[in-house]
């Protein structure tokens, strides 16, 4: 019974406060305030990054500034990733009492152990006094799949899939992860706020998760068994912080722990009328998020990755994904009405942003989604993430979309291998 629970789908719980006529633009973000606290944030303080290694110099950078702590929580860092050890390194000789906490995903982070992986490269910064390293491990993964799972597709059972980059006052919210392809050629989404309440709050979200994490040792294996249950009741608590044109909800997603404002908030946001653009590296939405973009009566966009701009593409088995993920898109397509599709490719480069921008109408603003999450099966039923809904201008949002759009084009129709139709329909929950 309990191995049952992973593979049925989770129910969506509503927000108390959707019906069919939540449809106004300033409605449906009231509705979300009753449900989560609300950041605002002058423009002069909010910079959008363009490149990866704008998003890899930007990350150096704060960790050198920062005078009292930072804190990173990723899905893994490159085992590789020496640069940044090294910097993080400096920024802890040059200033002993910097405090520093890196959170991680326990089945990607040791994948590879006892040879080099994540874990490996993080032990050595625990001999700094002011280190901690934590790795969450989902509690779907059972003792049963331990045993019949290869390492390389535990992570497929859930992940901590949250990307937060904190440097006391200053955060970052992207899509990316810490490694090389992601610092060179590997497109995502990159926001930097220089805010104190809004990075306090993913401090504390940050605090959290560490708590139903295990702790890295020195020696690179996981001790330290984590707490069974965290409250995260303050994460939605209504309230007001500061002063600005930008507007910011933080929303998350934790399955396991009966938390689903990504989900719930996007059930009212996607009744907002106006042109609207989705993007995700790995498209696959589920059964209720399709019917939500199917019922638009606006045009709307979706940008997918070319097949070769997967990073799969290049993995043994996992070449099968980009056909996987074709399929998907194709049965999408056949019942869409009002959308255009196009495809990101670049040469040398792999494509991972994902977002959803709704523009309505007779505003000046734009909504978009921004975080982790993949808008996908897993996002929604295995996966831990971090979303933001932020309301910008509208010029602000269009230098983000642009960028995408200029490396695109019409979406091509391709033939795909049998077995990836197959392995789609018996492994459509984890993928």
């Amino acid at each position: 019974m309990r191995l049952l629970r992973y593979i049925l789908p989770l129910s969506i719980k509503n927000l108390q406060c959707r019906n069919a006529s939540t449809t106004n633009f300033s409605d449906a973000l009231s509705c979300i305030e009753k449900k989560a606290p609300i950041f605002r944030i002058h423009q002069k303080n909010v910079r959008i990054l363009i490149s990866p290694k704008e998003f890899h110099d930007t990350l150096k950078e704060q960790i050198l500034l920062a005078k009292r702590d930072v804190f990173l929580q990723t899905l893994y860092i490159g085992s590789s990733e020496y640069d940044l050890i090294s910097i993080i390194s400096l920024a802890l000789q040059r200033n002993p009492k910097l405090k520093v906490s890196i959170l991680t995903d326990a089945l990607r982070g040791t994948r590879e152990f006892p040879s080099e992986c994540t874990a490996t490269l993080l032990a050595p910064l625990l001999d700094y006094p002011n280190v901690e390293v934590s790795m969450y491990q989902t509690p779907a993964f059972t003792t049963f799949l331990k045993k019949i799972l290869a390492r390389r597709w535990r992570e497929g059972v859930g992940s901590q899939h949250m990307k937060i980059y904190g440097f006391d006052d200053t955060v970052i919210c992207s899509g990316a992860n810490l490694s090389n392809d992601y610092f060179t050629n590997r497109q995502d989404r990159y926001w930097v706020f220089h805010d104190k309440d809004l990075t306090s709050y993913h401090r504390k979200l940050h605090a959290a998760v560490k708590q139903i994490s295990y702790q890295l040792s020195r020696t690179a294996e996981l001790s330290s068994p984590p707490l069974k249950s965290v409250t995260f009741r303050e994460f939605f608590q209504p309230g007001s912080y500061g002063e600005g044109n930008i507007t910011v909800y933080p929303l998350l997603q934790l399955p396991y722990h009966n938390i689903t404002s990504e989900s719930d908030a996007l059930q009212i946001l996607l009744t907002v009328p106006g042109d609207w653009v989705l993007t995700s590296g790995y498209f696959h939405p589920p059964p209720w998020l399709q019917s939500l973009l199917h019922a638009r009566e606006d045009h709307g966009t979706v940008i997918t990755a070319a097949p070769n701009a997967y990073i799969f593409f290049i993995f043994g088995a996992s070449n099968l994904l980009p056909d996987v993920y074709e399929n998907y898109l194709s049965d999408f397509k056949k019942a869409s009405q009002n959308a255009r599709f196009v495809e990101w490719e670049r040469p040398g480069w792999t494509y991972h942003a994902k977002g959803i921008w709704i523009n309505p109408p007779n505003s000046s603003q734009t909504i978009t989604l921004l975080g982790s999450s993949n808008f996908g099966h897993r996002s929604y039923n295995c996966d831990i993430e971090n979303t933001m809904i932020i309301v910008c201008p509208r010029d602000l949002a269009m230098t983000e979309t642009d960028r995408l759009f200029h490396h695109t084009a019409p979406k091509k129709d391709r033939k795909t291998r049998f077995i990836s139709r197959v392995g789609g329909w018996l492994f459509s929950r984890f993928v």
